[in-house]
């Protein structure tokens, strides 16, 4: 049996792939508003852990 988070993230990505052969894009994470790739997590990332009130996390380890 999968974890449920694996199970709901296939679903999320099934959803994102029909979605993306039914608007024609060419990549699957397209922006709805602009219709182009998305080029940069970044800003996104930080809008998350801001919201989740998540401090001192970091995408990647860094270096001491």
């Amino acid at each position: 049996m999968k974890h449920p988070v694996i199970k709901r993230l296939v679903w999320i990505l099934a959803d994102q792939m029909t979605q993306a052969k039914t608007k024609g894009w060419e990549y699957l994470f397209t922006n709805p508003v602009t219709g182009t790739r998305y080029k940069d997590i970044k800003k996104g990332f930080k809008n998350v852990l801001r919201d989740a009130a998540i401090e001192n996390f970091w995408f990647h380890e860094r270096a001491s």
